[in-house]
């Protein structure tokens, strides 16, 4: 009868973890494990993520140069049209009646 018993514990059977090699469960972490490391140690297209963050940059600090340029363009031509406006004005007033300091102070001075 311990004959018996001893081969129905050795026996091969769905339970036994020892002779039907490893569960199915433990085959999928091994291939997800070997899956996770491949990419983990994987260096290629490492380039990618660094051009990718770069490039952000980049068009933000070419954004901001064309912002400045911009400003700076606009305070040139503002700077031209009032500098143009004060020398239309000062050509025009010498030859008209309009007093200035100086001619109202000579009225003043001679009347």
């Amino acid at each position: 009868m311990n004959d018996a018993m001893n081969n129905l514990k050795h026996s091969p059977d769905r339970n036994s973890k020892s002779l039907s090699g490893p569960t199915l469960n433990q085959k999928l972490r091994r291939i997800a494990r070997n899956v996770f490391t491949e990419i983990v140690n994987d260096q290629r297209g490492q380039v990618l993520p660094m051009v990718a963050i770069f490039m952000v940059g980049f068009l933000g600090m070419s954004a901001y140069v064309v912002d400045v340029g911009r400003v700076y363009v606009s305070y040139r031509q503002l700077q031209s049209s009032t500098n143009a406006a004060a020398l239309a004005g000062a050509e025009v007033l010498p030859n008209s009646g309009a007093p200035t300091p100086s001619r109202y102070r000579r009225q003043q001075l001679y009347q």
